[in-house]
């Protein structure tokens, strides 16, 4: 977040300044997570990726496909470079803080959902002796902010070893919380609130402060006029007398183009007569 809301982030990134190079990516590695591509440069399989992100071990992997996020200070010093790092920094060591010492972690995507998304969950889990789980189910326990319960077995991610998914569609705001356990270890569960925030429309049904009204029109010189009362208001305006024209007088003697314009034409004349040999 470049900015403070989310239309405006958007186009913040679209009139970052440009880079001069980018790595030669093939294609994104399964299971990782592309954040931006590029804008106009595709191979076989699409776009090539720029920002690119996947889980690995306690933590996150980020890469960055190009070394001019320092070009982003033009004009702005590091309004923008200095969010862009500071956020990737706290959301990289978030995920590891968040887990420190269980044996399953929970990764929401996106972290903040909206009524209406899918919240995609990565759960990250180990055995006893810490190494990835190959064998063993993943159960996700849901609980809607109502208090009802459903349980999901999560899929197996390929290509990575430990890691499982699933999905979770949200469909009211309030707090969801997500339970994942294993098989190998039930009692050893790991549970994560996420908080869905509904979003804020504009409150209509009030009354109108008509009193508030009045003093503004007052103070403006002006007159509230109520809606069954606009017809008349169109006749008033329109029986309005024309108004008479305006005139507006220059001062040709105190205008300072009039003095300038004089001493051109004095100074032309002398240099006249001065060519001429009259003087």
């Amino acid at each position: 977040m470049l900015a403070d809301t989310e239309g405006e982030n958007e186009e913040v990134w679209r009139n970052l300044p440009g880079f001069n190079w980018y790595a030669p990516v093939e294609r994104p590695k399964a299971g990782s997570t592309v954040l931006a591509v590029h804008a106009a440069d595709k191979n076989a399989y699409g776009r090539i990726p720029l920002i690119v992100t996947q889980s690995c071990g306690n933590g996150k992997v980020l890469f960055m496909g190009t070394d001019s996020a320092w070009r982003w200070r033009r004009g702005v010093e590091d309004k923008y470079h200095y969010r862009f790092w500071s956020q990737v920094a706290r959301w990289m060591s978030y995920q590891r803080n968040m887990a420190a010492g269980e044996r399953i972690r929970l990764i929401p995507t996106p972290e903040r959902p909206r009524p209406g998304d899918t919240l995609t969950v990565t759960a990250m889990v180990s055995d006893k002796l810490g190494a990835p789980l190959q064998n063993g189910e993943v159960f996700l326990d849901i609980t809607t902010p109502e208090g009802s319960s459903s349980r999901v077995q999560m899929d197996t991610m390929d290509h990575t070893w430990g890691s499982f998914t699933a999905s979770v569609k949200i469909n009211r705001p309030g707090t969801w919380k997500l339970t994942a356990s294993s098989s190998a270890e039930p009692d050893k569960s790991v549970t994560l609130p996420v908080i869905t925030m509904s979003e804020t429309l504009e409150k209509i049904g009030s009354p109108v402060n008509t009193a508030l009204m009045e003093e503004m029109a007052s103070i403006t010189r002006g007159r509230m006029v109520k809606a069954e009362e606009i017809q008349r208001l169109i006749k008033e305006i329109r029986d309005l007398p024309v108004p008479p024209p305006m005139e507006t007088r220059i001062l040709l003697w105190c205008n300072p183009y009039t003095l300038s314009i004089l001493i051109l034409l004095l100074t032309l004349f002398w240099i006249g007569r001065k060519l001429n040999g009259t003087i």
